[in-house]
């Protein structure tokens, strides 16, 4: 199922469309939303990169940088940052970036473990920076983008994704006891100014 808070709902029926849907992968039980025919619309492509602009700019969100987290924000964040004519830079796994870097260590959406990394000097202090993925499911690789962020003085004033699980939910600690919370959830506790910016809201 799906729906849409997106006041677009012609991109949001074509990505319904277009988006494929790959039950039991990577692992049983767990239902895949593959980019891939998305990347090869290049059309597609284009207007969900404009409609991420629309929703920022809509709210007056100030943004001086675009950071993309590993791997598939790669994809996006670039095309994000050229049609805001503002710089992108990298969120990588471990031991990708040279330099002096900050490390953030997370829960992925499977259970397992991973680090993401950013270079001390990649911003200017004070910077106002949007984090931009491929999805949004649990929300533990972008509020790990988020503290690296602000681990180099600097603001996330909004996260973006062409696709968003609405849905999943993580247990987290909250004040010593263990409560499920929706990424959405998870990003609003730690800063409720962060602005939320999807093109596809699933509802799994």
């Amino acid at each position: 199922m799906a729906n849409n808070n997106n006041n677009n709902q012609e991109l949001f029926n074509r990505l319904k469309n277009t988006l494929t849907i790959v039950p039991d992968f990577p692992k049983e039980g767990i239902n895949f939303y593959d980019i891939s025919p998305l990347c090869a619309d290049i059309q597609l492509m284009r207007d969900c990169i404009q409609d991420m602009v629309d929703q920022l700019q809509s709210k007056g969100t100030p943004v001086d940088a675009v950071v993309g987290v590993d791997a598939r924000g790669f994809i996006f964040g670039p095309l994000l940052s050229d049609k805001l004519s503002i710089p992108f830079v990298m969120a990588r796994k471990k031991l990708k970036l040279p330099g002096e870097k900050v490390t953030v260590e997370y829960g992925l959406e499977y259970n397992d473990k991973s680090v993401l990394q950013m270079q001390k000097n990649a911003l200017p202090a004070n910077s106002n920076v949007v984090i931009v993925d491929d999805l949004l499911a649990t929300g533990g690789s972008i509020l790990a983008a988020v503290e690296l962020v602000e681990m180099i003085d600097c603001k996330c004033s909004a996260v973006a994704f062409p696709i968003e699980l609405a849905n999943v939910k993580s247990k987290i600690k909250v004040d010593g006891k263990e409560v499920e919370m929706t990424a959405r959830e998870r990003i609003a506790k730690h800063n409720a100014d962060i602005q939320v910016v999807v093109n596809f809201i699933a509802d799994e």
